[in-house]
């Protein structure tokens, strides 16, 4: 005789969105939209830890939707989260970002003026990778801080930002 598998908790929410598409099974995306967009518009702060935790999710479907959900929910967790990912998103996940720019600025912005150096150096390679033009007058004001110890990144980031965008306008300009 063989006995019957014990009963299975039900999974959190969170356990639920971290198991989508794990181990390499394939799922139907078609909900996937809806339900991150209702996290993305929601104003229930039980959405954040779930768009956090769907960060790390290993489905890239679930994470690029979890990265739009939180542009727009625009929560300074999540905001801070992304930026603590920035090394490692993914190409799609950071076509998400270019899509809704500016979503960023003032996690960013918040980065390289406080007073953690750790965050500032995020933020200053965020501001390059997120193509985040927007940050340039800030970038400008650390460069003219009297004895501003935020100098020479802000002016290598500013010098790579403006590098960026001469790139991508004559790309504009060659299409």
């Amino acid at each position: 005789l063989t006995q019957a598998a014990p009963p299975r908790r039900p999974m959190s929410p969170i356990e639920t969105v971290y198991s989508l598409g794990s181990a390499g099974e394939r799922f139907d995306v078609s909900g996937l939209a809806t339900t991150f967009g209702l996290l993305g518009r929601t104003e229930n702060e039980a959405a954040s830890p779930l768009l956090i935790a769907a960060f790390d999710a290993p489905s890239l479907a679930v994470r690029t939707a979890a990265v739009r959900a939180a542009l727009e929910r625009r929560s300074p967790a999540c905001l801070r989260e992304l930026l603590d990912r920035v090394d490692r998103l993914s190409d799609d996940e950071l076509q998400v970002v270019y899509e809704m720019h500016g979503r960023l600025t003032s996690t960013l912005r918040d980065a390289v003026s406080g007073d953690d150096d750790a965050r500032a150096e995020l933020g200053f390679r965020g501001a390059v990778r997120f193509h985040e033009y927007d940050l340039m007058p800030t970038l400008i004001n650390l460069l003219e801080e009297p004895g501003g110890r935020r100098s020479d990144a802000a002016a290598a980031t500013l010098t790579d930002l403006a590098d960026a965008l001469v790139h991508e306008l004559a790309s504009i300009r060659d299409e």
